[in-house]
């Protein structure tokens, strides 16, 4: 799979120390939930709670850090030294707050998340302006981000009445909304060799204004609106039915069909392959993407199965 526009991101040099040598799993701390790192749009940031993998049952001596694009740290707060929730090798950790950093600056920024002063995880993300406050009926400031919420997407599986199903996640907001909206719809449509053989229900996706979002939808045989009620979901088996190759995985936005991602799923012996980002073994460390999520809508804490893909 074609490397992602932030898989190329240089360290500066003034964090290049802290970089880890390479071992057999170290802690990562999960895509999902730093993602999930509150952005306002007054520019602060705020951290809180994340998920880790590979994590020490005594609890870990960690941090979080945010540099700019010259290496300057601009904030770097600790984490509690004990987990709120524990599962085998996973747990729920949070930062000791209050834990923010105010921005003012467009321009390229890493959030580092750091174990025994080593960088096990990072986030890269463009700080930009949403209004610059010249507008003398609206005079405030804003500010908004990108990166890997416009690329990323994940995979898990649901439990159907027709049998285990693939569920699909990616992240969508304010960025993804035409100018001046505030709110739209979203269809996604799996595409293999020009043909749609499957597509999700058009009343289901929602784009919301404000910052990126998690978003969930199912896939359904090709129906017509008549028969939305009654169409039949995608299931696992459909899936793995399915020759070999790369599926497009197409999402529009509801009001005026815009394009806004093309996912690109790979298909080979019946199963949807991993992005090679989160293959365990991917080197540099720090960019691996842990491939486990929270299990969604569970009284438990529990993270499973996800299999990542790319938008480009």
């Amino acid at each position: 799979m074609r490397p992602g526009l932030w898989t190329a991101t240089i360290l500066s040099a003034a964090l290049a120390p802290l970089v880890a040598a390479a071992q057999s799993h170290p802690v990562t701390f999960g895509m999902q939930t730093a993602m999930e790192t509150f952005f306002g749009e007054d520019g602060i940031v705020s951290f809180g709670e994340y998920d880790a993998a590979f994590v020490p049952p005594d609890g870990l001596v960690a941090e979080v850090a945010l540099a700019d694009e010259a290496g300057n740290v601009l904030g770097r707060f600790p984490f509690h030294d004990s987990y709120r929730f524990q599962d085998k090798v996973f747990a729920r950790i949070g930062v000791v707050g209050p834990a923010d950093v105010q921005l003012d600056t467009p321009g390229v920024y890493n959030i580092f998340f750091l174990v025994d002063g080593e960088i096990a995880t990072r986030l890269p993300f463009v700080l930009k302006a949403a209004s610059d406050g010249s507008d003398p009926f609206d005079p405030e400031k804003t500010w908004t981000v990108d990166g890997f919420w416009r690329q990323l997407g994940y995979m898990t599986e649901l439990n159907s009445s027709a049998g285990p199903a693939p569920r699909f996640t990616f992240w969508t907001g304010g960025p993804d909304l035409p100018e001046g909206a505030t709110g739209d719809g979203y269809v996604a449509s799996l595409v293999r060799d020009g043909e749609v053989i499957a597509h999700s229900k058009r009343t289901t996706g929602h784009i919301p204004p404000g910052r990126f979002a998690r978003t969930t939808f199912e896939l359904f045989h090709p129906h017509g609106e008549k028969e939305t009620p009654n169409a039949e979901i995608v299931t696992l088996a459909d899936l793995a039915a399915q020759p070999d190759g790369e599926l497009l995985l197409r999402i529009f936005r509801s009001s005026d069909n815009a394009l806004i991602r093309v996912f690109h799923l790979n298909m080979a012996g019946g199963t949807l392959q991993q992005h090679e980002r989160a293959v365990l073994g991917y080197e540099p460390q720090m960019d691996f993407i842990l491939p486990r999520v929270v299990r969604a809508g569970s009284n438990t804490y529990e993270l499973v199965e996800a299999t990542w893909f790319e938008s480009f």
